[in-house]
């Protein structure tokens, strides 16, 4: 049920939430304020088998990933310490990303996401190498995911979050009065805005987002959450999956080992090694390299 107050009080409580230093608020008095106060709509669609989801991890130095479980989600929960847009400390959660109509390509949503030089105020102003691997996992089992797709000012940023939008609203006004649709609204762009923060000073910032993910899992019965990549100015996809949601739905497909040229706002790609299809009962990855790309082809820059 909604709040039963005002459309007018509702906003004014939302406006208080905004407020919250949230590095001095639990985490647990997050989540008894956001289910007591607001409610926590879940919006839910379905990613259907046959898709992909692609991954990645930023080689360090020589670095070289030599089993799938090491491209997956974290198994060690007690160095996890920090919050993140889905997931507080102690608990896993697999990131990834996947196809928009503007993004062609995961991996260049899951870079913008990871890299710091393309996360920070100075992206755009300096050139970088660095090596990453690219995980692609192909979806073998339809998911239920909950969807954020509410932020202002960018509905229309992709025909996938317009469609979605539009589908809730319509949903939404045949079956309740104006002021109760006004009121969900507001929720849900509140709860959308903290997914799509893109200045984080620390890890706090993420208290709601992960407290409405830790809720969606708990009572929407959804195996993960699907939101519009804040680092890609909200153009590219990206999904948070439980582990047990991999283990489940997922199939590791292949790896690459990517040589990425950042160069002001611009990045190519140039794979160097592929472990080509692994099969299903095979942990162990095997690289082969590959013929380096053209000169020609080195000109064609993808954009950040």
């Amino acid at each position: 049920m909604l709040p039963e107050i005002t459309l007018s009080d509702l906003k004014k409580r939302l406006d208080q939430l905004k407020k919250l230093n949230l590095s001095i608020i639990s985490y647990p008095e997050i989540i008894d304020i956001l289910n007591k106060e607001i409610i926590l709509p879940i919006l839910v669609t379905e990613v259907r088998a046959g898709n992909f989801i692609e991954r990645i991890r930023i080689n360090k130095g020589d670095e070289i990933f030599t089993t799938k479980q090491e491209l997956s989600y974290r198994t060690d929960l007690e160095n996890i310490k920090s919050f993140g847009r889905a997931n507080s400390p102690g608990s896993s959660m697999f990131y990834g990303a996947v196809i928009s109509s503007p993004i062609q390509l995961p991996r260049i949503v899951a870079l913008a996401e990871t890299d710091e030089l393309l996360r920070s105020q100075e992206k755009g102003k300096v050139d970088k190498d660095i090596l990453m691997t690219v995980s692609k996992w192909k979806i073998t089992k339809n998911m239920r995911l909950a969807e954020i797709v509410f932020k202002k000012n960018r509905i229309a940023t992709t025909p996938e979050i317009e469609k979605a939008y539009q589908f809730h609203l319509k949903a939404f006004r045949k079956n309740m009065p104006e002021e109760e649709v006004q009121k969900l609204i507001s929720i849900l762009e509140f709860y959308s805005e903290e997914f799509s923060k893109a200045e984080i000073t620390t890890d706090a910032d993420y208290k709601i987002s992960a407290a409405y993910a830790e809720s969606a899992f708990k009572t929407g019965n959804v195996q993960g959450i699907i939101y519009p990549s804040v680092r890609t100015d909200y153009e590219g996809s990206n999904v948070a999956l439980l582990p047990k949601t991999v283990d489940e739905h997922l199939q590791f497909e292949e790896a690459l080992i990517i040589h990425v040229q950042i160069r002001k706002k611009k990045v190519f790609l140039d794979n160097l090694y592929r472990t080509g299809i692994v099969a299903t009962d095979t942990n162990i990855l095997g690289w082969y390299k590959m013929e380096s790309a053209s000169e020609e082809v080195k000109n064609k820059f993808f954009g950040t």
